[in-house]
């Protein structure tokens, strides 16, 4: 559905430009070669047919479509199977057995779950064990979904051509053969002209401008993931008509702690406010008559710093101050040429590129005097706050559970001897073993995880800080956070996967939102028993990247990764942050 809408969008945006012609000759007229010029203005020609796209152009968008959903899924089935007397245990033993054999002589936990089961079934009937399986079960799926990751199933796709400069492995969207002589001519020329594309419908020209970036040539995944929320998950899932970005840029990231500190002081300092008002009238109307979009989101925590500020009027003009994105906080964004080439900006005349000019220079003295203010405000000794200037730097923060797949797989269960009333005898063989895996256990667990991450941690990130989060999904975090936050924010998200309370012994995110069950209630009792097993608290490990906002993202993405498996768990031995 998401492909199919973002297919139906460009479509329209396409059809509903009525310059594409000028546009086509104006993205051709450069080629000097008049054979090669003409061959890409005909390729380009079928942008103004009013039907679909090229046949080649469809060719690869159904491959890709068709391949997305295979390239990263996989899963194993485990089937629940009975042999001929009737006892549900003797199929697993025989498949446990032989595909994971004790190795060096050692006792498996394997061995410990028979011997419960086994003890289960002399003392009550044998068609009530068969929930004793779930242990040996899950743990043999387990296995077997990570063979799967590394056998992954492969079909062969080609993927000829230029790459697409996003993703860099699948091939980018064009009109024309990737065997034509002209198929890289074609190739810039045709998104430099999708760059420009202007719909009559002002929502429609709102969702789409300054979603395709200069120099970009992108996959169909990549496509769709780039206007997904405009063309379908705004509208249809958000109830969002207008379906603007939800997302920060990188820079709005970095210079998050300098716009809070200017929405928070701005309110009393009237000297700051009046350079933020010249600020949002100088830039704000300088990259709206020149058509510089820049799609970006204000951070959430801004937003609602922003609503509750007390006068109606100034609310109003921090909202547009929070609406420019914060690489306009940069002295060196204000260079004529760089903003030329990164908005593929043309004009019809010297006199229009010396007006571009003039402007760039008012703009960047906005800048240079609401720098200004911020500086002599913290130079003020009665001042208690002080406001950061903007930060060309900002973290990635990615946090991830310890050995969660013990918490799965029964590991960290609480011992038979814990379950049972203290008068009850169990034979010390089976009283220190610890209880099998079951449905109850395993949903507690999928609970605490679900609220850690559904509930807790969007609360915690962009309630309460002024960072991103980029995804929460069980004990995975991900969020962007300015450098400002970023260790305070930490060591809180550390705590709340357990849900302890705070070190000054405030409460804790337990009770966030009512009663929340988190992996602190999931923890194993420790009684102190002779010879009992120690099982620790749960715990998670965190790599942070503190990266130029400038670095492409996917390169800060992957160190990120590298960090928390690397040093946070493999070099500190987790429960660490590097």
């Amino acid at each position: 559905a998401v492909f199919r809408a973002v297919d139906t969008m460009l479509q329209s945006v396409i059809t509903s430009d009525g310059a594409l012609h000028g546009k086509i000759d104006e993205a051709v007229s450069d080629i000097k070669n008049p054979q090669l010029r003409a061959q890409v203005a005909d390729a380009l020609r079928c942008l103004q047919s009013g039907t679909r796209l090229s046949r080649e152009w469809q060719t690869i968008w159904e491959r890709q479509r068709s391949h997305f959903l295979t390239e990263d899924c996989f899963w194993i089935c485990l089937p629940w199977v009975q042999d001929t007397d009737g006892d549900p245990r003797q199929w697993l033993y025989s498949h446990y057995e032989s595909l994971l054999p004790t190795a060096g002589g050692r006792r498996s936990a394997y061995h410990d779950y028979r011997l419960v089961a086994d003890y289960m079934r002399h003392k009550r009937s044998a068609d009530a064990q068969a929930g004793l399986l779930y242990q040996s079960a899950g743990s043999l799926a387990g296995r077997l979904l990570t063979a799967g990751k590394g056998l992954r199933y492969f079909e062969q796709s080609a993927e000829p051509g230029h790459k697409c400069s996003l993703c860099g492995t699948r091939q980018a969207l064009t009109l024309g053969s990737a065997e034509s002589s002209a198929h890289e001519l074609l190739l810039r020329r045709l998104w430099k002209v999708i760059r420009r594309l202007e719909p009559k419908s002002a929502t429609e020209a709102l969702r789409f401008a300054g979603n395709i970036r200069s120099g970009e040539h992108l996959c169909a995944v990549c496509l769709v993931k780039r206007l997904a929320y405009s063309a379908y998950f705004g509208r249809e899932i958000m109830g969002d008509d207008t379906a603007q970005p939800v997302f920060p840029s990188i820079s709005s990231i970095a210079c998050a702690s300098c716009k809070q500190g200017i929405i928070t002081a701005a309110a009393t300092e009237p000297e700051l406010m009046q350079s933020v008002d010249k600020f949002i009238t100088v830039v704000g109307g300088f990259l709206k008559r020149w058509r510089i979009y820049r799609p970006s989101a204000p951070l959430p925590f801004l937003a609602r710093l922003v609503q509750a500020h007390p006068v109606a009027g100034e609310q109003h003009m921090l909202t547009s101050f929070l609406a420019i994105d914060g690489s306009w906080l940069y002295e060196e964004s204000y260079e004529p040429k760089t903003i030329i080439a990164d908005n593929d900006l043309t004009f019809s005349s010297p006199e229009k590129q010396a007006a571009f000019a003039a402007e760039c220079l008012l703009a960047a003295d906005a800048l240079s005097e609401l720098l200004q203010a911020v500086k002599r405000f913290n130079s003020n000794a009665d001042n208690t706050r002080h406001i950061a200037l903007p930060s060309k730097y900002y973290a990635v923060m990615y946090m991830d559970g310890d050995k969660m797949s013990e918490w799965v797989q029964g590991r960290n269960n609480p011992l038979m001897n814990h379950l049972l009333h203290p008068s009850a005898q169990l034979p010390p063989d089976i009283g220190l073993l610890m209880r099998p895996m079951d449905p109850v256990c395993h949903s507690s667990i999928s609970k605490a995880l679900k609220n850690f991450s559904q509930t807790v941690v969007p609360a915690m990130i962009e309630e309460h800080h002024a960072a991103k989060l980029v995804y929460a999904g069980g004990d995975d975090v991900m969020a962007l956070v300015p450098l400002q936050d970023c260790l305070e924010l930490i060591r809180e998200v550390r705590l709340a996967f357990t849900g302890e309370d705070k070190p000054d012994g405030s409460p804790g995110w337990r009770l966030l939102g009512g009663a929340q069950l988190l992996m602190m209630d999931a923890v194993a009792p420790g009684q102190g028993l002779a010879g009992e097993a120690k099982h620790g608290k749960a715990s998670a490990s965190t790599g942070v990247v503190i990266a130029h906002h400038s670095q492409p993202l996917m390169q800060v993405l992957s160190h990120a990764a590298d960090v928390l498996k690397k040093q946070a768990k493999a070099a500190y031995g987790r429960d660490a942050f590097a």
